[in-house]
Parts: structure tokens; C-alpha cells; sequence
């Protein structure tokens, strides 16, 4: 790369780690529904009651991001959020971009160029947590330290239990390692017991029971779990951007391509993603680890200049956007679950992300209506929730 390109993405980080900056303080408690329920855990368990704010739960980022907003306020949980997730892409850059510091600086831009990627970590909310528990078991595990390893994998399922199959990869094809040793599954029987304690209370509270691990799913018959599947996978990466990949990818060098057989466990991790989002597909940020490792192969598959069209593709779906349906849904109404009951053509251009951003900090509005108007004040200021 260039001297003049290299300051060219130095310049263009900067600057949008300055807007996640500016975003995490201006964007409050944000405006997932799952934001005050993982503070109320930490919150109620001070308190001495238990709760979770999920299903399974998700102890250690509740316990993080409910310490952080009852004590610092939302700018500084936001703020945290947002630089685990740039210190993940940090790790990874790392492990694989070692000593090629300036490509690895690029796939930084990719990555942070995605909307969903960029906008659903300036919230308070787990993707980020996990992910960067994540990183950190793969850096110790490439480092041959397995004990720490095993740490920081059991961590990261302790933040989002859903990255165990993730966790499963890492350990048996990272590195393209994929020879099966005794050693091997020992260890994710280790991390797996582990993680296992983060859950201990609600596997309790449940009377030894299971039915905890259950995750609600839309009452959707199979044509609509595929399609839903299929339209957010597409709207994950972007429309103009999925055509653009499967562009080059067909014009693709062949001696570029045969690399892909170096990353078997990076595929095994997308595909293990994508699973997980065909048995619930919900919210698009699930799918977040796999697409940090899309575009970790993309990095090193694709000539830079296809790279730098696709970072000016994405940053574009910042300010302008298309779209090519028109939901409709049951009730929906601004508080109301949002449940798609049809769909139709409907081609158009539309406000970018950082408008939906924006407009949506009004959202947690919804999710407290049943507090005082204190602890209201307090949510709508963002400021620290403690009592």
C-alpha cells in the first residue's frame, strides 16, 4: 500500500472512531429491549434477587454493562462497548494481519464500515462482550497457552452461550489445525464445564431443567423462517455489497481462491453462525461474529482496490440506502414487537443507518414505562443508574 492510501485509512479510522465517540454520547441507554432488563439483573442480584434478562441469561455481560450503568452512566457503557468491539478487530489484526500492519488496518475500516457492525456496538448490549472474550481465547490459544485460553472461551460463552459452537471451531481447525487429539477435546470438555458455572444460577432457578436453553422463536412455518433467514443474511452484508461480492468472487484468480482452504476454521465459524440465525432469525447483529470473519477473509482474498469499493459501498448505507421490500407487519406500532406477516416488491431509496440511529434513540421510551420518574429521568439523561 501506498504511503498516500495508508494515510488516506489512518485519516478515515480516525475519524470514525470520533463519530462512535460522539455517537455513544449522545445515544443514551439506547434502543434495544434488552438493555434495562441485563441492568436490572445486575441491578436486582445487589439487591439479593436473581434474574435474568434473557432465556439463558447473559451473566457476565449483564453483570459488566449493569455495573457500568448504575455507576458511570450510559456514555461510558457505550463507550466501553464500542472499544471492545474495536479492541476484537484489533486482536484479530493481530493474529492474522502480523506483519502486514497496513492491510490489516484496511479490514479494521471494513469492518467498522458495516452499519450493523458500527451502529449495534455504540449500545449497550453483548455482541461486542463476547466477541472480544472471544478473540482474546484465540490469541492465547495461538500463543500455546491454554490454560488462558480456556479462561477467556469460557468467558465468552459465559457472555452470549450461543458461542459455543464457535468456541468448538476455535478448538479443533484454528490455525487450520483439524487433526482430532485427545488433548483437544479434553480442553473444550474444560471450557465447556466452566462456562457452564456462569449458568449455574438460572440452571438452578429452573429446577435442574433445561427448557431454559430455549431461545423464543417466531411462530413462522418454514417458508418464512427461510425467507426471513435469507432477506437479513443479504441485508447483514448490504444488497449492492452481495452483488458486488459474488462479482468479484466469480472473477476471482484462481490462485487466490485456493486459499480459502487455509481458513477452514474461520468457514466453519461463518457457517456455524449462520445456522444458529437460520434457527432463530431475528435480530441482524447475531449474525455479527460471522460477518467479522467475512470480512476477515475478504481481506485477504480480494485485491485492494475490490476492498476499498466495498468500505465506499458500505459507508454510502450510512447516509443513503435501498430498499427492495416492503414488510408488512401485525399492530406494529413504535413500542410494539415487530412481527412481519407479508412482503412485496417495492424499490426505493431510503435514509441511510446513522438517520435510523438517531431517530431510534427515542426508543427506550418503550422499555420503561413501568419505572418511577426518577429512575425515567435518570434512563432518558443517561445518567448513572444507581439508587
Amino acid at each position: 500500500m501506498k504511503l498516500v492510501e495508508k494515510n488516506i485509512f489512518s485519516i478515515l479510522l480516525f475519524i470514525i472512531i470520533l463519530v462512535g465517540i460522539y455517537l455513544s454520547y449522545i445515544g443514551g441507554y439506547g434502543s434495544d429491549e434488552d438493555t434495562i432488563p441485563m441492568i436490572g439483573v445486575y441491578s436486582n442480584f445487589l439487591n439479593g434477587n436473581f434474574m435474568t434478562s434473557r432465556f439463558t441469561g447473559n451473566p457476565v455481560a449483564e453483570f459488566g454493562i449493569g455495573f457500568l450503568a448504575l455507576n458511570f452512566g450510559s456514555f461510558v457503557v457505550n463507550l466501553v462497548t464500542f472499544f471492545l468491539f474495536l479492541s476484537a478487530l484489533i486482536v484479530i489484526v493481530y493474529l492474522y494481519f502480523n506483519k502486514d500492519f497496513q492491510t490489516g488496518l484496511v479490514f479494521i475500516v471494513l469492518a467498522l464500515s458495516n452499519p450493523y457492525l458500527f451502529f449495534e456496538n455504540l449500545e449497550p448490549i453483548d455482541y461486542a462482550w463476547a466477541l472480544f472474550f472471544f478473540t482474546l481465547g484465540l490469541h492465547f490459544r495461538n500463543l500455546k497457552k491454554l490454560d488462558l485460553s480456556l479462561i477467556f472461551f469460557a468467558i465468552s460463552i459465559g457472555t452470549r452461550i450461543n458461542f459455543v459452537p464457535f468456541v468448538f471451531a476455535a478448538i479443533f481447525l484454528f490455525n487450520n489445525d483439524s487433526k482430532f487429539t485427545f488433548k483437544k477435546l479434553t480442553h473444550f470438555i474444560g471450557i465447556i464445564f466452566v462456562s457452564g458455572l456462569f449458568y449455574l444460577p438460572v440452571w438452578i432457578q429452573h429446577g435442574l431443567g433445561l427448557d431454559w436453553l430455549t431461545a423464543g422463536r417466531p411462530d413462522s412455518d418454514l417458508l418464512s423462517y427461510l425467507s426471513r433467514f435469507t432477506y437479513k443474511t443479504i441485508l447483514s452484508v448490504g444488497i449492492m455489497q452481495v452483488l458486488f461480492v459474488l462479482y468479484v468472487f466469480i472473477n476471482l484468480d484462481k490462485k487466490n481462491f485456493k486459499i480459502i482452504k487455509n481458513y477452514k476454521f474461520e468457514i466453519a465459524l461463518i457457517l456455524f453462525n449462520l445456522l444458529i440465525f437460520l434457527w432463530i432469525p431475528a435480530e441482524i447483529s447475531y449474525l455479527q461474529p460471522g460477518l467479522v470473519f467475512f470480512y476477515l477473509i475478504i481481506s485477504k482474498l480480494f485485491p485492494k482496490k475490490y476492498i476499498y469499493t466495498l468500505i465506499l459501498l458500505n459507508l454510502i448505507t450510512w447516509f443513503i440506502n435501498i430498499n427492495v421490500l416492503k414488510i408488512h407487519y401485525l399492530n406494529k406500532s413504535w413500542c410494539s414487537p415487530t412481527v412481519a406477516t407479508n412482503a412485496e416488491i417495492d424499490l426505493k431509496i431510503k435514509k441511510g443507518y446513522i438517520f435510523d440511529f438517531l431517530e431510534n434513540r427515542s426508543k427506550i421510551e418503550c422499555f420503561i414505562e413501568n419505572f418511577s420518574d426518577e429512575y425515567k429521568e435518570k434512563v432518558r439523561s443517561g445518567s448513572p443508574l444507581s439508587e
